[in-house]
């Protein structure tokens, strides 16, 4: 009986359908595994964990993030402690206090007395949902 003998250059050919399915396999899991970018954080603010908690929507939610050197931010812009209170009143006069809600997103290692001083101006505002942002 005789045996065909295989080429020896059909032995070492790079198969091209498999190599393919190979790096679109790979793409898509790439694309699906990534993180992506927070592009809300203006400020560089490490924040604490929590094994629990909720989020709650609401009609009007104020962003304020201090960080670890005492700058202050509301909603994406610069703001002085002395300010905060005067800015939050005149962008909500007329909303019902129930509407109106604050985020607070502090680094871990900020100082505690001027979260507690935010947390006070933001309650003196008349905002009576305040949340402290986690990881």
């Amino acid at each position: 009986m005789r045996f065909k003998r295989n080429n020896r250059e059909e032995d070492y050919s790079i198969q091209l359908i498999p190599l393919i399915d190979v790096i679109f396999f790979l793409l898509a899991f790439f694309m699906i595994s990534t993180t992506f970018v927070d592009f809300n954080r203006n400020l560089d603010i490490e924040l604490p964990e929590a094994k629990a908690g909720s989020a709650s929507e609401k009609s009007m939610v104020f962003e304020v993030e201090v960080a670890l050197d005492g700058k202050i931010r509301l909603n994406g812009e610069d703001v002085t402690l002395a300010a905060l209170e005067t800015i939050i009143k005149q962008r909500a006069p007329g909303m019902a206090v129930d509407k109106r809600s604050a985020v607070i997103r502090a680094d871990k290692k900020a100082n505690h007395g001027e979260v507690v001083k935010v947390m006070d101006i933001c309650k003196r505002s008349g905002i009576t949902e305040i949340g402290v942002a986690v990881q």
